[in-house]
């Protein structure tokens, strides 16, 4: 399942994240009917520490399931401070990745608490190593967790490195290799339909990201089936089978790319869920790795990320 940013003229099917933070009664009125909502703890670097508490996400959680489906809650995933000026918290110093680590599990354990089992409350964290996954993954489902996840969004801000990937991998590998290959988790802040892939391979169950609906409403990009990214303004001719590009020509499809923004929001988001829903037959029919094999195609870094998630794989999850 993929939750894309939520806006109001997507399709009421269509599986949306919403930040707790903007749950108010504009919000509420246009998410009305909606039937998949996952409800995320926000971005930590736009929110105050004290804003990011169990009891505001439980209050938002009251108001918006009183007009929408809510499939799940994100739980607090507490950074770490940032240590040095950057942000590769695989790097920070043991002492300072586990107080956060700590700290995100007490305020998952509280939410849980209030939530008391209505809705599936995802203990999730800011982690970013093998071994702290292990550890802390364990922990969790010690204290009664059923579903997890972690936040990546920082991680990959700007230009991310082959060294975040890998980290990314690490920390998905490491919660399986302690929670078992089917055990629910939830990769958040991933967008890219190369990384979703690979994150799926290695047994990931629902992630979130902002990447169809931002580049489109922001930038003014749509998305072919490889994952490329295209300026519509240099757009020349366009062919895509999604379910919103199959009712128009390739002429048509130019002229409202270029004119309106809901045609490239809902091009992206249908393309998200044609890509996806194809991995997933891929995947029932023995044939994963071929299919993530032709996505990522010659994309050297992705290439990489992919061998390292088969080394992995390989490693931890099949013996």
């Amino acid at each position: 399942m993929f939750y894309r940013t939520f806006v109001e003229f997507l399709p009421e099917s269509t599986p949306v994240t919403v930040g707790f933070e903007v749950v108010k009664p504009s919000l509420l009125d246009r998410i009305r009917g909606f039937e998949k909502v996952f409800m995320h703890s926000g971005n930590w670097w736009h929110l105050s520490d004290s804003a990011r508490s169990p009891q505001n996400l439980y209050r938002s959680y009251l108001k918006l399931k009183s007009t929408c489906h809510v499939d799940a809650i994100m739980s607090i995933n507490v950074p770490p401070k940032i240590f040095g000026g950057r942000y590769d918290i695989w790097n920070y110093p043991r002492k300072v990745r586990w107080s956060a680590l700590e700290e995100s599990l007490r305020r998952s354990m509280k939410l849980m608490e209030l939530v008391k089992g209505e809705v599936p409350v995802y203990c999730c964290y800011e982690i970013g190593t093998f071994n702290d996954a292990i550890e802390w993954y364990g922990r969790a489902r010690e204290a009664g967790f059923q579903f997890y996840g972690a936040g990546f969004a920082a991680f990959i801000m700007g230009r991310p490195s082959l060294e975040a990937f890998k980290h990314i991998i690490d920390v998905v590998v490491g919660a399986k290799h302690v929670l078992g290959f089917e055990a629910p988790f939830h990769a958040s802040g991933i967008g890219s339909l190369k990384l979703l892939a690979i994150l799926y391979y290695l047994g990931v169950t629902s992630a979130d990201g902002s990447t169809p609906i931002r580049a489109a409403l922001s930038y003014g990009f749509v998305y072919d089936e490889k994952g490329r990214s295209y300026r519509v303004r240099d757009l020349k001719k366009w062919s895509c089978r999604c379910e919103f590009c199959s009712q128009y020509s390739g002429s048509e499809l130019i002229k409202m790319f270029k004119e309106d923004y809901r045609s490239r929001v809902l091009h992206n988001s249908y393309l998200w869920d044609l890509v996806l829903s194809e991995m997933v037959e891929a995947s029932r029919e023995g044939k994963l790795e071929k299919f993530i094999s032709n996505l990522i195609g010659d994309s050297r870094i992705m290439v990489k990320v992919y061998d390292y998630a088969r080394e992995m794989k390989r490693k931890y999850l099949e013996s």
